[in-house]
């Protein structure tokens, strides 16, 4: 599937709660719809929750303008990094589990970041997830059914 412009019109104007005019809408369900590829979303200023699971989706772009987003969910895709939420300064929740992130890394502009889910990964070691010490907001870390098996990995979560 792909998400033009004229699709996603089509999608808001079928989608209960959601506006044909794209700057007024704060949630887009675009989850399940097998997507390869994120784009078009420049006009959709005032999203603050994002569904994007179960898309297949390699890497993440498209989200520039995407600066009131607090939400995303990203889950049940096929990313190998956490890339392209740079821009995305105010996200409080992000759920990335059930993809094949190997780093937990690239959230240090998400400073108000305070659920973080990253379940089902490949996580490993202190290496792969040091990084989350910069998220001096975050409350909720679940890295369960990953592959830790570095006892150190313990002192990261003494050091925050």
């Amino acid at each position: 599937m792909e998400m033009t412009k004229q699709w996603l019109k089509k999608l808001c104007r079928d989608t209960d709660g959601c506006y044909s005019l794209p700057e007024l809408n704060d949630r887009l369900y675009l989850h399940y719809k097998g997507l390869s590829c994120v784009k078009n979303l420049e006009a959709y200023t005032g999203l603050k929750v994002l569904w994007l699971e179960g898309n297949g989706l390699t890497e993440v772009q498209g989200l520039e303008n995407q600066k009131e987003l607090r939400t995303i969910y990203l889950h049940e895709n096929c990313l190998d990094a956490i890339e392209g939420l740079e821009n995305c300064t105010k996200l409080d929740t992000v759920n990335l589990s059930k993809n094949f992130i190997r780093c937990l890394e690239n959230l240090e502009n998400s400073p108000s970041l305070k659920t973080l889910i990253v379940s089902h990964n490949n996580l490993k070691e202190r290496k792969d997830i040091e990084h989350v010490a910069v998220l001096k907001e975050l409350q909720t870390l679940d890295l369960q059914h990953n592959r830790i098996d570095d006892p150190t990995v313990l002192d990261v979560f003494a050091e925050m």
